[in-house]
């Protein structure tokens, strides 16, 4: 995934890009047939004969990646639910598949950490000209488009990043509570990947919603600490 994010974050020309996006799209498919040539392909493809769903998880990532090239809008909010879905709801199939827990469980999950860490790294996407938010919402909350793309972070955008926030953490924990015993223990370390993007979202609460300006980062003590935290709390 940081391969292909790579390619839609770094390169400026969109036809360059989808060229690249092209050569990835055959190597995926040289991989499935067990001739994989890229470093990071050689390294996936023993795990790709024994998880049957990266055959559709891997190209799924491939599709979402190059429909973040720039300008990116999403009219609706299921719209960017179903972006969410498709990149870290795959990935995060692919690690139940990979572990041993239940990949429909982890896709919800993975669905709800992406919105999250979309919110949290909101600055950065508004400098490469990407706005992951429903433009309903702007309109709702009477934010134009060119405040954020400007870092403009006023009363209305606090508001707008309040509502958005507390979205992406009632589905972060409804999330967390569909898993079963068994998934608990498998599925750990999106447990704790989930946990953690509750408290950065929580930290953003905090500072004002200044996530156009700076991402809100936990100190690694406290990372530490949530992670012992959720091991032991079942």
């Amino acid at each position: 995934r940081r391969e292909l994010d790579d390619i839609a974050d770094e390169c400026a020309d969109p036809g360059v890009a989808r060229l690249k996006f092209a050569w990835w799209r055959e190597e995926l498919a040289n991989m499935f047939q067990g001739r994989a040539r890229h470093p990071v392909t050689l390294l996936l493809a023993p795990a790709v004969q024994r998880l049957a769903r990266s055959r559709d998880a891997l190209p799924e990532l491939l599709k979402a990646a190059e429909a973040r090239l720039p300008p990116l809008r999403y009219a609706r909010f299921d719209e960017l639910l179903e972006h969410a879905r498709r990149t870290g709801g795959a990935v995060a199939a692919l690690v139940a598949d990979a572990l041993g827990g239940e990949p429909a469980t982890a896709r919800t999950l993975g669905t709800a950490l992406e919105l999250a860490e979309l919110l949290y790294d909101l600055g950065l996407h508004a400098c490469r000209n990407r706005l992951p938010l429903p433009l309903e919402d702007l309109a709702r909350f009477n934010v134009p488009v060119a405040d954020i793309l400007h870092g403009k972070e006023n009363a209305a955008f606090r508001t707008l990043m309040a509502f958005e926030s507390g979205r992406a953490e009632t589905l972060l924990r409804e999330s967390l509570q569909a898993f079963t015993p068994a998934d608990r223990r498998a599925l750990l370390p999106l447990r704790i990947q989930a946990r953690i993007a509750l408290a950065t979202l929580a930290a953003a609460r905090r500072q004002g919603y200044t996530v156009l300006q700076q991402r809100p980062t936990l100190m690694p003590l406290r990372l530490l600490w949530i992670a012992w935290r959720t091991k032991h709390a079942d």
